[in-house]
């Protein structure tokens, strides 16, 4: 299956086997003949006669997925005797590529799930495990006309004091995401507690936090771009350090924190 799809500016040419996305692919589709990128997935027996820029999995002398880049053709190529579920393991792959292409346009990815809510963008971030999704869906559940814009990791474009983050069709195992793009309001590091605290973080602290959970390039010259970006981020957008349970008290105490007002949350039942 091939579809041409729009990612923020950039047009992507998307090859692959199956039901890989769900139906949340279907709004970033474009009718355009424009094409910036290729990410094709090649489901084969037997990659032993390959020569690749990139290997993802391997055993051994045996390699069971890995890249080849051919100019602005990106080539996942996966070994379908070595994984259980292909379309599962072609939507991460071809995120692992979109992302890294991403940070070569100068992107920062930061590791957060991100909701909408009053046409702006609140980021949780935190590692993997720690719960951020646990607690956007909590925003969801107790706060009307609130939306997930991207569920693991979000992009973000910066341009001065011109901040937003923006959905991609990539994001997480349950893909949920919206197309949109919007100026960042917070961003909320996040650590589970039996109580709910929250604290401003000074910009040196909001530098460690956004170090810890950033996607880490592997060019050196982009180490370089990621913390002219930190800084531009920490100068221009209030971050937090919220201690949280799951529990609606846990929204509300970051909700006054960021919006200076109480909230009214919906009713549990």
């Amino acid at each position: 299956m091939t579809k041409t799809v729009k990612i923020i500016d950039h047009y992507f040419k998307l090859t692959y086997e199956g039901n890989v996305f769900k139906s949340a692919i279907d709004q970033y589709v474009t009718s355009s003949d424009h094409i910036d990128y290729e990410i094709t997935a090649h489901i084969q027996n037997d990659l032993s006669d390959l020569s690749f820029d990139e290997i993802y999995a391997r055993k051994g002398m045996d390699v069971y997925s890995g890249l080849i880049i051919k100019d602005k053709a990106y080539h996942i190529y996966i070994d379908k005797t070595y994984f259980s579920d292909l379309n599962e393991t072609q939507y991460i792959y071809m995120g692992m590529i979109y992302l890294k292409i991403a940070a070569e346009l100068d992107f920062f990815i930061l590791h957060a799930s991100s909701i909408i809510y009053k046409d702006v963008v609140i980021m949780f971030s935190a590692p993997s495990g720690t719960g951020k999704s646990t607690h956007s869906n909590l925003w969801l559940k107790y706060i009307n006309d609130t939306y997930k814009l991207n569920d693991d990791k979000t992009v973000i474009s910066i341009h001065k004091d011109d901040i937003k983050a923006h959905g991609i069709p990539f994001s997480g195992s349950m893909q949920e995401n919206i197309n949109q793009s919007k100026k960042i309001k917070a961003i909320v590091f996040i650590h589970q507690d039996k109580e709910n605290k929250v604290e401003k973080l000074k910009p040196q602290e909001a530098m460690l936090y956004l170090g810890r959970n950033m996607y880490r390039p592997n060019e050196s010259t982009h180490w370089l771009q990621s913390l002219d970006q930190m800084t531009s981020m920490v100068n221009h957008i209030p971050c937090y350090k919220l201690a949280c349970n799951i529990s609606r008290e846990a929204v509300e105490t970051i909700y006054h924190k960021i919006f200076n007002t109480t909230l009214e949350v919906e009713d549990e039942n």
